[in-house]
């Protein structure tokens, strides 16, 4: 938790139920980790980003409808101090440069989802207590 006591909180958006559960579980174990909404696709990451304001969003890149790196850029573009993150199954150097092109902070391997959300969140927490 920040100084101030506050949860970082999150939204996870991956359009494969099974993984966005694991995410979901996974994250509210962490102690000053909160997620505050799942979505299955980019207009719902969108609407729920307006309501929420959440500090996170984990985007699967291959998200249906309004794809990941899409839906990264319109947030971004509307909500600049949410921090967005990728996620993909397949090797994340292929996404790197479309998610720094798109303003993302950064993307994870699904295959490697537990150690890179742990230091996404180390991170965020860090920022958080600043």
């Amino acid at each position: 938790m920040s100084k101030a006591g506050k949860n970082v909180t999150v939204l996870v958006a991956d359009g494969h139920e099974e993984i966005r559960e694991a995410m979901c579980e996974y994250l509210n174990r962490i102690q000053g980790i909160h997620v505050v909404a799942e979505a299955l696709n980019g207009f719902e990451v969108i609407a729920k980003v307006e309501r929420l304001k959440p500090d996170i969003v984990l985007l699967d890149v291959a998200l249906p409808g309004l794809n990941g790196i899409e839906t990264a850029r319109i947030v971004k573009r509307r909500f600049a101090s949410t921090k967005v993150y990728l996620s993909t199954l397949f090797d994340e150097a292929l996404y790197e440069k479309e998610a720094h092109r798109v303003g993302a902070e950064g993307i994870i391997s699904k295959s490697q989802l537990k150690r890179g959300l742990a230091s996404l969140l180390r991170d965020a927490q860090h920022q958080a207590s600043q």
